[in-house]
């Protein structure tokens, strides 16, 4: 039975960090989170791209701004650190608005930084190399969004 079962090829844990806050700014409410997600993955045969991270699309923060914000939509802003634990370099994309779109490359045992006016996804390379990244997303989105149908 212990043949059938098989290990994820990467694990990750999510830890919510004390600082979240929600802040006022006029008729928006926004919710200031801070979070980390420590990604570990072992050595693999063959190379892939994961889904670390995805946003609500939103339209507006309050019934207030619903004449404003039909025409557009919107996701959270902010930024992300990430620290590349690893002994090879490890790449990963952003993704925000329509089509628009960050590639960035970790080298080994270093680190790099994005501030975006909209994430609304975030996704790693894994090369086949084991790999140990740690992501630090510090972002505003609204407290009372309200979100778009769907089509």
């Amino acid at each position: 039975m212990s043949s059938l079962y098989r290990k994820p090829g990467f694990s990750s844990r999510f830890i919510r960090l004390l600082d979240s806050t929600v802040e006022k700014c006029g008729e928006c409410c926004l919710v200031h989170e801070k979070f980390t997600l420590n990604l570990i993955k072992k050595a693999t045969n063959e190379p892939r791209t994961d889904t670390i991270f995805k946003a609500s699309e939103f339209q507006g923060c309050s019934s207030v701004q619903i004449g404003i914000a039909q025409n557009s939509s919107r996701f959270p802003s902010g930024s992300i650190l990430v620290r590349n634990f690893s002994a090879v370099p490890v790449s990963f994309t952003v993704f925000g608005d329509v089509e628009e779109e960050t590639d960035m490359t970790v080298q080994s045992n270093s680190e790099v930084a994005v501030t975006l006016n909209a994430i609304s996804a975030v996704e790693v390379f894994h090369p086949t190399d084991p790999i140990r990244l740690l992501f630090v997303f510090d972002i505003f989105h609204p407290g009372d969004p309200i979100i778009p149908p769907n089509p």
